[in-house]
């Protein structure tokens, strides 16, 4: 069973995708470069926003090219 998770992402300009997310994971995004729409939330370099337990899915939708990575594992106890 995986238990963490690291996804390197680069993004095209108007790269849109849903990231899966198991109701029992959580989630980081860290963006090296570029600005990421997360949900209706503008994110920008430098920026490590927690996403937490998302309900299925995560939207991520580059304004420009991006590169960030997504770090995330199995909810620390009493994080759920």
């Amino acid at each position: 069973m995986v238990r963490s998770a690291y996804v390197d992402l680069r993004l095209q300009p108007g790269a849109d995708l849903a990231v899966p997310v198991a109701s029992d994971r959580e989630l980081a995004l860290y963006v090296v470069s570029g600005e990421l729409v997360v949900e209706q939330t503008l994110v920008g370099t430098s920026v490590l926003a927690h996403l937490g337990a998302a309900v299925g899915s995560v939207r991520l939708r580059a304004e420009g090219a991006a590169r960030a990575v997504l770090p995330g594992g199995v909810s620390l106890p009493g994080r759920t």
